[in-house]
């Protein structure tokens, strides 16, 4: 299972006096058993039978600081309970937790808990609270498994709100989509913006001594075939894989958005190879300065604890249904479909360029996914598919995936909607996951 140590959950289960309170009670022995979470992040478990329980309970989470409650509805419960306890904490994310009746005994319910949940639902909903509904005995494998993507989506939500992004220069040029709204960023996701120059990152990190990085730059010759890229390539993309490490660990810095070129590109500073690099690493970084494509990285990482890597979509082939996934050299070498193949090479526009690293992407599932901004408000498109062994057709860094939906519907979609070119590709089958920050977050979906 998925590890849930970046949150804490408070844990309560309700029940009026006049039902039977007992299995309430054991109910919540049971879900205790099965949380995807350690004991040192769970607060908990309570049980609330009247206003004045749900009052003192509140004050308990608050003191505690969790970051998700999860309500048992033990036994039917009215809704001044869970809405006190719910209204004390904020915004907290809440899943409501209802259980499958018992052998009903004489003709007569034991604890009506479906129905007092969905009404506890109702009421929060007109709370403008967010919440989800899970329906299922703890012991059964697909509830257990539903509660874990509802805290897995809810710990990706809280790491986002409290992630660093540094942008590297501005857009590039003409790359409209590359752009994003400081405050609309900042009011979704949390995220902050930190600001770093070109020209700061050329300064600090070119005048770092070669024999500072002497190790890193052996590693590479190690580790990677080394084709076109010079030994001064090598040395400057140390150099500058060095500095951003550094500075992410000053700054608290989770993620970059480089303006690769023409600033860099021009000088033969393309930074393609420590783009990938840096990604490897958990430092996830986009080209092209793309906030939106990166963000879109950050989100999979965190969900996933695996490392995406973002691509154009050049090419589609209707009768094979598949599409070409590519990037220039700044694809996470981990990727490599043959990791003996991964080369250091010049950036494929010229022997007057940078370093970039190349190589096919592997095969696999693969979940692709963009945000973007649309109306004043945040969307995410997604869509599956399974990338198929391919040969090193482009320079850079290529991928053929069969998609899941028809290509031309896909393309209908992406164009009608306004999705952006750049795409953030995980593999694995992430698509319910990413639905579920989406729903704690108010991002409109768009699936294909």
């Amino acid at each position: 299972m998925h590890k849930l140590n970046k949150i804490k959950v408070g844990l309560v289960a309700t029940s009026m006096p006049h039902f039977p309170v007992e299995e309430a009670k054991k109910s919540m022995d049971k879900v205790s058993k099965v949380l995807p979470i350690s004991k040192d992040n769970l607060v908990g478990p309570y049980l609330v039978t009247t206003p004045e329980d749900s009052e003192k309970v509140a004050r308990e989470f608050k003191t505690k600081d969790i970051d998700a409650l999860i309500i048992l509805e033990g036994a039917f419960t009215w809704d001044n309970i869970p809405a006190r306890i719910v209204q004390d904490l904020g915004d907290i994310p809440v899943i409501m937790w209802a259980f499958p009746e018992s052998p009903m005994k004489g003709g007569k319910l034991s604890t009506n808990s479906l129905c007092g949940a969905i009404m506890n639902c109702a009421a929060f909903k007109k709370l403008d609270k967010k919440y989800r509904l899970i329906y299922g005995n703890p012991e059964e494998k697909k509830t257990v498994t539903i509660l874990d993507q509802y805290l897995r989506a809810i710990a990706a939500v809280k790491r986002l709100s409290h992630s660093k992004y540094c942008l590297i220069g501005y857009r590039t040029p003409g790359f409209y989509n590359s752009t994003f709204d400081e405050i609309l960023v900042r009011k979704t996701f949390g995220i902050e913006t930190v600001h770093l120059s070109l020209l700061d990152l050329m300064d600090y990190a070119l005048q770092i001594k070669d024999k500072t990085v002497q190790k890193d730059v052996n590693m590479v010759k190690g580790k990677w075939k080394i084709g076109e890229a010079t030994e001064k390539d090598l040395y400057n993309s140390a150099k500058f894989h060095k500095f951003l490490v550094d500075f992410s660990r000053s700054n608290k810095i989770d993620c970059y958005g480089i303006k690769c070129w023409p600033e860099l590109s021009k000088r033969g500073l393309n930074i393609c190879f420590v783009i990938g690099w840096l990604t490897d690493e958990g430092i996830i970084s986009g080209c092209e300065a793309d906030f939106d494509g990166t963000m879109t990285m950050l989100l999979e990482y965190y969900l996933t604890d695996e490392i995406p890597w973002l691509a154009d979509l050049t090419h589609m082939d209707e009768k094979k249904n598949v599409c070409i996934f590519w990037h220039c050299g700044a694809a996470p070498p981990s990727l490599a479909s043959d990791k003996s193949g991964v080369a250091i090479q010049k950036q494929y526009r010229g022997l007057d360029r940078g370093a970039s690293i190349e190589f096919p992407l592997q095969a696999g599932r693969v979940t692709i996914a963009r945000l973007g901004p649309s109306e004043g408000r945040y969307r995410m498109f997604i869509t599956t598919g399974e990338a198929i062994q391919t040969e090193m057709i482009l320079r850079g860094n290529p991928s053929i995936v069969k998609m899941d939906s028809s290509v031309e519907d896909m393309l209908g979609t992406i164009s009608q909607n306004g999705i952006e070119h750049h795409y953030a590709i995980i593999y694995g089958d992430h698509k319910d996951d990413l639905v579920e920050v989406c729903q704690w977050l108010n991002i409109k979906i768009i699936m294909c």
